[in-house]
C-alpha cells in the first residue's frame, strides 16, 4: 500500500482530514448528546474519506471501505435531522423519529452501495436533510425561539451550496490540483464551523434551563 500518485485525491485526502478535525473538534466543544454523535459520525466519515483518496488500494480493499464510509456518511445525516427535529419539536418527538431516520439512512446507504456509480440517493437524501433542517431553524431564528439557530441555518444553507460545487464536477488548478470532491470539502468547512457554533449557543439555553 502507497500513497496516492494523483495530486487531486491526495488533496482530498488532506481536505477530509481537516475536516476530521473540526468534527471533533465539534465533540470536543458541544454538550448535547445528540449533536457529539453528528458531529462524532462526521469525523469517521472523514478520516475513512481521507484513507480512501490517500492510498492507493485494491478494489476489494476500496470497496470493504466505502461500504462504512457510505453508513457513516448517511448514519449523519439521519443524526443531524434528529437534532434539527429536537429544536423543533422537543426531545420526545425526536426520540420516537429516531428509528425512521436511521432506517432511511440505512436504506440509502445500500442502494449507493448497490449502484456505486451514481452519488444521486445521498445527493437526494442530503439536499431533503438540509432543507428541512435549515427551513426549520429558520424559522426558530425568526422568531427568537432558539439562539444560534441563525447560524444553524446558514451552515445548511453553505452545506447546500458544497453539495452543488460537489455534483458540478468542478476542477480548479491553481497551486494544487483541486477537484470537485476537494472544492466540496472547502465550502463544507465554514458550514460545518457555523453548526458547531449554533449547537453550542443552542446548548447553552438548555443548560441556563436545567
Amino acid at each position: 500500500m502507497q500513497l496516492n500518485a494523483d495530486p487531486a485525491e491526495l488533496a482530498s485526502a488532506a481536505t477530509d482530514l481537516v475536516l476530521a478535525g473540526l468534527a471533533l473538534l465539534g465533540v470536543a466543544r458541544v454538550k448535547r448528546r445528540d449533536w457529539r454523535f453528528v458531529f462524532a459520525l462526521m469525523a469517521l466519515a472523514s478520516g475513512l474519506g481521507a484513507l480512501v483518496h490517500g492510498w492507493t488500494w485494491s478494489d476489494s480493499a476500496a470497496t470493504g471501505l466505502w461500504w462504512p464510509l457510505d453508513f457513516s456518511l448517511a448514519a449523519t445525516l439521519a443524526c443531524f435531522a434528529g437534532a434539527a427535529v429536537r429544536d423543533r419539536f422537543g426531545a420526545a418527538r425526536a426520540r420516537r423519529a429516531w428509528i425512521p431516520l436511521l432506517a432511511l439512512a440505512a436504506i440509502v446507504a445500500s442502494v449507493s452501495r448497490a449502484i456505486p456509480d451514481t452519488f444521486l440517493p445521498f445527493l437526494a437524501f442530503e439536499a431533503m436533510v438540509l432543507i428541512g433542517a435549515g427551513l426549520s431553524w429558520c424559522g426558530l431564528a425568526c422568531s427568537a425561539a432558539m439562539p444560534g439557530s441563525g447560524r444553524l441555518a446558514a451552515g445548511c444553507g453553505l452545506a447546500l451550496a458544497a453539495g452543488a460545487v460537489g455534483a458540478s464536477g468542478a476542477r480548479l488548478e491553481w497551486m494544487f490540483s483541486l477537484d470537485s470532491n476537494s472544492l466540496f470539502h472547502l465550502v463544507q468547512m465554514p458550514a460545518l464551523l457555523l453548526w458547531i457554533s449554533g449547537a453550542r449557543a443552542g446548548a447553552g439555553k438548555e443548560d441556563a434551563r436545567a
